[in-house]
């Protein structure tokens, strides 16, 4: 165990170096942003890889930001913002075409709700824009990207409204926690 840690203390509150777990995160940022936008890997829609900000920056050629940024200001989420933003990924999904879109960031990391957030920003750029579509499977017969990121087919099939999806992961989230607390390792 570490002495001094305290749960429910944040990577902020430890104030130690962050160590890159993949190229794609490279930085604390990116790992809460990617709870969220990692859902944008199974959609035609650039989740930023390819760019300075990967998973903060979310876009894509035919995204008109201004609309976009008006629906998500609609939620109210807390602890998270939206700016509107123009990239050009030098890899992945729309390599050197630029892209417009908004860079997400966090206010307060220990109200915000990046899964939630990924979602909203999903159906909202999904409603705006009819050139949005779901990735196909890698491989015929199996389950496209954006089922195995999400654990489901709900989403892709739009069987569930919005506030029916995030009823469901606030459900999911306690429940979690509640297993998980038999686990805890510190007060």
């Amino acid at each position: 165990p570490m002495s001094g840690y305290k749960n429910g203390e944040t990577f902020y509150d430890l104030k130690i170096p962050y160590v890159l777990p993949s190229p794609n995160l490279p930085t604390i940022e990116s790992c809460f942003v990617y709870l969220g936008t990692c859902i944008f890997e199974g959609t035609n829609v650039s989740e930023g890889r390819g760019t300075t900000k990967p998973f903060s920056f979310v876009g894509a050629p035919w995204i008109n930001s201004r609309k976009l940024l008006k629906n998500l200001k609609k939620h109210n989420l807390e602890g998270i913002k939206f700016r509107s933003v123009f990239f050009t990924p030098t890899m992945s999904k729309h390599k050197d075409e630029l892209c417009e879109g908004v860079e997400v960031y966090i206010t307060d990391y220990k109200k915000a709700s990046p899964v939630i957030m990924g979602m909203i920003l999903l159906k909202e750029i999904e409603a705006l824009h009819k050139e949005f579509k779901f990735n196909p499977p890698w491989t015929e017969g199996r389950e496209p990207m954006i089922n195995l990121n999400v654990g489901d087919d709900f989403i892709k099939e739009g069987t569930k409204t919005l506030e029916e999806v995030k009823a469901l992961f606030k459900e999911d989230e306690a429940k979690f926690k509640e297993v998980a607390r038999r686990y805890y390792l510190y007060e």
